[in-house]
């Protein structure tokens, strides 16, 4: 078996001791930090396709290699390009940084279940201030379509609260 192998087939407890090292595209290196917080980068886009983790920044595999950051969905845009893998999480993340399009599909990779981007969100939300009055995107600084979250009714809202809690909150240091 290979070294990355037989990382990833460690013990539970174990692996949740480690610390973890995160390289991006432009060589910067984040670390050390805890499963816990990985994960957290993961459904907040924060780890993105083509980055790489370690354990001791000599040996670097795909992100993506280690279950626990469940980045296991791919979404074809609609010019017919594809973007991934990423963690469910993101898509928000990802649709707010205009990465995703609201008319993107979802594929998760272990599964092939499809989802389309804008069955699962949530349509943005008017925001009012502390005497009630309604803000518009030009007082709060973000535009409507720049305001998602996962849709409360979603059929992914499950699997994404069974990812949040298994992988536990923690804080984001260094990212």
């Amino acid at each position: 078996m290979s070294r990355v192998h037989d990382i990833l087939r460690g013990d539970r407890e174990q692996s949740l001791r480690k610390q973890w090292y995160l390289k991006i595209h432009d060589g910067t290196i984040y670390g050390p930090v805890d499963l816990a917080v990985l994960c957290d980068w993961a459904g907040q886009s924060r780890i993105a396709p083509g980055n790489f983790i370690s354990e001791n920044r000599i040996e670097w595999f795909p992100a993506q290699e280690l279950p626990d950051l469940k980045m296991e969905w791919q979404a074809r845009l609609p010019s017919g390009e594809t973007y991934g893998p990423f963690n469910v999480l993101a898509v928000p993340h990802l649709v707010q940084n205009g990465i995703l399009p609201a008319e993107s599909t979802l594929t998760n990779k272990l599964t092939s279940k499809i989802l389309h981007v804008r069955d699962i969100l949530k349509p943005a939300q008017t925001h009012h201030s502390e005497d009630g009055t309604k803000l518009h995107h030009e007082q709060t600084g973000k535009a409507p379509s720049e305001q998602h979250s996962i849709d409360s009714g979603s059929p992914l809202l499950r699997e994404a609260e069974i990812q949040r809690t298994g992988a536990g909150h923690a804080s984001n240091r260094g990212l």
